[in-house]
């Protein structure tokens, strides 16, 4: 699929501390990682007024899986 992604987008994506960092890297070391993505959360819910946000990719299985976990969590309320 294309898409547009800005050039601050790709910038900001291209940081040694994303790029460099490793799946399986101790928690320790992944700690700022995580609070960008935490925070990055918390503005998208507030500007959106949702109670939460997810991060997901929602492409492929993994947007598969997202999708029917949101469909489940919605039938279980």
């Amino acid at each position: 699929t294309m898409k547009y992604n800005p050039r601050a987008c790709n910038s900001l994506a291209s940081l040694q501390g994303f790029t460099s960092l490793h799946p399986l890297a101790p928690a320790e070391n992944r700690q700022g990682f995580l609070h960008c993505m935490y925070e990055l959360q918390q503005m998208l819910s507030e500007v959106t007024g949702m109670a939460g946000f997810s991060l997901t990719p929602l492409a492929g299985a993994q947007g598969e899986f997202a999708g029917i976990a949101m469909i489940r969590a919605y039938h279980l309320q």
